[in-house]
């Protein structure tokens, strides 16, 4: 666009010189001639500047070899192979769920860029591929580093990338640079999508970033659209109470064969060798508390068998990132209703004498042969201002 305004503000200029002199004789009209002419030059070259952008935008910049968005999971596999990182999280902290993959690379040979870094590729789940990137420098999406760079190393990325995008889309961009530790923050919006290249450097730390991204120009409206699609097609608890489908020492293969895989996390503990796989839902409706929550299912890693499972009702979203957004009394109520129910199925609780954690307000237990169903609810549970304020119904092994 700054060519745009430059020319315009020159064709306005030389239309003002010459309104000026219309009546000042035949050097006049002379100089306004001149003027005429030079603005009918600068206005054809202007429109030929404008063909030759115009048929640049309808070449796509391409990020990627052989890799476009809008493509599936599979697609994507089938170009990078097998050698990536899929994580599924939330975007920006908050739902939906997206899918992530994580390509570790020394370098990028097609940007013609000789350092370190990694790819992201960002899909809706079961979807599309909706923006994917490059981002040098650093390793992971954490930010760490493997090396230092100097400010020169990190500005030379950072120029030829937009050399190369410069090419094809010419000064029509828009730049939202603040000044260091910024090197640079562009963005190109055409028919292709939206491209961003943005880099920072600090120096005391000498690490820096440059990253280059392609999104769909309705990438937030795909997520929304994904966010209210899974809403109103999610089933309430799964349709089912898995407390009385499932039973400890089951396999992965056969717990998936009641529940599906249609989970919504997965989580490896660190300090247990354990994998956790989670699935929200919208409202309790095995219980009848109509609380949000989801379900769990936890298998021992290494012998791959069902130690635990269950559900977390009033936590939002999953083991590693809720939000607890109902008050105690809500809480106190929805257990009020659930426990009738799991004496009428499982017989009378025993009740313990001292409760099993700080924060709980009531706890149930069954013994049910080799395992004991556990019900619980409270508010700051397991620490002082913990924030963790729910209701837990689990079957597991009996230790």
């Amino acid at each position: 666009m700054k060519k745009k305004t430059a020319f315009l503000c020159a064709f306005i200029m030389l239309l003002t010189a010459g309104c000026g002199k219309l009546d000042i004789g035949s050097e006049a009209d002379e100089e306004t001639s001149a003027a005429s002419t030079e603005a009918e030059t600068t206005e054809s070259a202007s429109e030929a500047e404008k063909n030759e952008v115009s048929e640049k935008f309808g070449t796509e910049f391409e990020l990627f070899p052989d890799i476009e968005l809008g493509m599936t999971e599979a697609e994507v596999q089938a170009v990078i192979g097998d050698n990536y990182e899929r994580s599924v999280e939330k975007y920006l902290d908050i739902s939906p769920d997206i899918v992530y993959y994580t390509v570790p690379i020394d370098s990028c040979p097609f940007l013609g860029i000789d350092m370190e870094g990694y790819e992201l590729f960002t899909f809706i789940p079961d979807g599309e591929l909706i923006s994917m990137s490059c981002h040098f420098g650093v390793i992971d999406r954490d930010n760490n580093t493997s090396k230092e760079h100097s400010e020169e190393e990190m500005k030379a990325v950072y120029d030829k990338l937009f050399d190369q995008i410069h090419e094809y889309y010419g000064d029509y961009y828009t730049s939202t640079d603040v000044g260091p530790p910024s090197l640079g923050n562009l963005s190109w919006d055409n028919t292709y999508g939206y491209l961003t290249l943005w880099g920072t450097y600090y120096d005391d730390t000498k690490e820096g970033n440059v990253s280059l991204s392609l999104m769909a120009d309705d990438f937030a409206q795909k997520i929304l659209d994904y966010s209210k699609e899974k809403t109103d097609s999610q089933p309430q608890n799964n349709g089912q109470n898995i407390l009385d489908q499932l039973k400890t020492g089951m396999s992965e293969e056969d717990v998936f064969a009641v529940i599906g895989k249609d989970y919504d996390y997965k989580y490896s503990a660190g300090y247990k060798p354990s994998v956790e796989y989670d699935y929200s839902f919208a409202a309790d409706e095995v219980w009848g508390t109509g609380l949000r929550g989801y379900m769990f299912v936890e298998f021992d890693e290494k012998t791959d068998e069902l130690t635990c499972f269950g559900y977390h009702i009033g936590a939002v979203g999953h083991v590693e990132d809720c939000s607890y957004p109902y008050s105690e009394c809500e809480l106190e109520e929805a257990f009020n209703k659930l426990l009738p129910t799991l004496e009428e199925e499982y017989g009378k609780a025993d009740e313990p004498s001292a409760f099993s954690g700080e924060g709980v307000k009531a706890e149930y237990s069954w013994s049910m042969g080799t395992d004991q169903l556990w019900a619980i609810w409270g508010t700051d549970l397991w620490s002082a201002s913990s924030g963790v304020n729910e209701i837990i119904v689990s079957r597991s092994i009996d230790r």
